[in-house]
């Protein structure tokens, strides 16, 4: 996990009520930047939605600015440590023994993004991010997207036999993670059309089953071609 910028040490030592009050302003202002923007969204609004006292942001984060790098690196943290704990220790892996980490990798990222209790604000914040392409956007490219996906697609060269590093494999790669985002992201549109309430834990079963099966059907496909 990345060390916070801005962030007094005594947020390392401190008591839970620290910790929570922390949490409390990362969690409201994940919220509010997602649905507000950063820049219409105020100090002193996200201090009294999390219950917290205003200088609390400056003594936990340093500045607005330093809260909301704070925000990309508790989403990035948490992607990458849900993916970490799916991903091989060692790359020496048969075709068959990548294939199933490379499956239960996505898998859990996609699970994360579509049933974690904050994945709709987390993933809006990111969006956010995006759109404006700044420097949080770097730190979320470097520190999270890159070495993440330079890992998945090591793990779809050894199960496919493509080159890790070709540009087909990174759009594939990226496909199967479109695939789980778009659900995320459409969730309006998603459920209305299978006439489900929302998506929850039992309908983010259903569809990370069905992203992973086209996975497999996408590494059945690469593995003929590779044949030929």
């Amino acid at each position: 996990m990345w060390e916070e910028e801005g962030t007094h040490t005594r947020s390392d030592k401190g008591s839970n009520a620290d910790d929570n009050t922390k949490n409390a302003l990362l969690q409201t202002a994940i919220s509010l930047f997602s649905k507000n923007g950063f820049a219409a969204t105020s100090t002193r609004e996200i201090a009294k939605a999390a219950k917290a006292n205003i200088g609390s942001i400056s003594y936990y984060f340093g500045s607005k600015e330093g809260l909301r790098r704070a925000c990309a690196r508790s989403i990035a943290s948490l992607v990458a440590a849900t993916a970490a704990r799916a991903l091989p220790d060692s790359d020496a892996l048969s075709p068959d023994e990548a294939t199933e980490q490379l499956s239960n990798a996505l898998g859990s990222v996609i699970k994360l993004m579509l049933s974690h209790p904050n994945s709709r604000n987390m993933a809006a914040f990111l969006l956010q991010e995006v759109s404006e392409q700044g420097e949080v956007l770097d730190e979320i490219y470097t520190h999270l997207l890159e070495p993440l996906h330079k890992k998945l697609c090591r793990l779809w060269s050894v199960a496919t036999g493509d080159p890790a590093e070709d540009s087909q494999t990174i759009m594939r790669v990226f496909s199967v993670l479109g695939q789980a985002l778009y659900f995320r992201i459409g969730e309006p549109l998603v459920v209305r059309r299978l006439g489900w309430e929302r998506i929850g834990k039992p309908e983010a079963e259903q569809i990370s089953e069905m992203v992973l099966q086209n996975l497999q059907d996408m590494i059945i496909a690469a593995r003929v071609r590779n044949k030929t």
